[in-house]
This record gives C-alpha cells, structure tokens and sequence, in this order.
C-alpha cells in the first residue's frame, strides 16, 4: 500500500508517518519546510 500524507513534518504528521512505516506502507511527505527534519527520513520515505 502506498500513502501520501501533507503536513508530514509536523507534531500529528509526524507520528501518522511513523504508524504507516511501521505498517509496511510506502510513505510520500509534502511538506513545506525546507529542509525536512530527520524524523522523517527513512528509507521507505519520499520527501517533496
């Protein structure tokens, strides 16, 4: 399954992300700031 999620880098993003990842989902983040935080690099992660 594939998910994109916006707003990804933040507070609720942040953890919506982590939930998917560790549900075996490919994860894409919008987000709007530049350059992403660490948090949410992973290798199953496409940041735009």
């Amino acid at each position: 399954m594939k998910a994109i999620i916006t707003g990804g880098t933040g507070f609720i993003g942040r953890h919506v992300v982590a939930e998917l990842l560790n549900s075996g989902v490919d994860v894409t983040v919008l987000t709007s700031i530049l350059p992403p935080p660490q948090t949410v690099r992973t290798p199953k992660t496409t940041l735009y």
